[in-house]
């Protein structure tokens, strides 16, 4: 073979590789995951909210569906989980999100001096707020960017 003839099978085939390559990327639908700053439908979301006293004032959440979360708010909500370690009691929530434009925010009001809560969209920590305050440490995730023309108030 001459060697400029063995160039233009290299030059074709190469071209050829790529347009399938290309072709194929194009054709295979691939999983979208949203980022954990705009999560969507499908996404994973967390939420911790950790105090110094097990009994709060209250604390809240925005659910998978955009809705306050609990139902029904209550002064002297318990959190579940005592860490031994940072001697602070602490509630998780984990949940999938129903919703496209998924809304992610958290409070927390201690009747203590310490309050904390944290978001994670699919593993990413988003948000964390912590405060401290003689009484009633209030910590706030993901207020400021709540669109409360998203959230679902039936």
């Amino acid at each position: 073979m001459e060697k400029g003839t063995d160039m233009g099978i290299r030059r074709w085939m190469t071209v050829v590789t790529v347009a399938v390559a290309v072709v194929l990327g194009l054709a295979i639908p691939g999983t979208a995951q949203a980022g954990p700053r705009n999560p969507t439908a499908g996404d994973r979301i967390t939420i911790q909210v950790a105090s110094d006293q097990r009994s709060t004032y209250s604390y809240w959440w925005v659910d998978g569906h955009n809705r306050w979360a609990p139902r029904t708010t209550q002064v002297g909500m318990n959190l579940r989980d005592f860490d031994p370690k940072t001697r602070l009691w602490s509630t998780t929530i984990t949940f999938v999100s129903h919703k496209k434009r998924q809304q992610t925010a958290a409070n927390i009001t201690s009747w203590g001096g310490y309050a904390r809560c944290t978001i994670w969209v699919n593993g990413v920590r988003v948000s964390h707020h912590v405060y401290r305050a003689p009484i009633f440490a209030q910590a706030q995730c993901g207020i400021a960017g709540l669109d409360p023309n998203r959230l679902d108030y039936r």
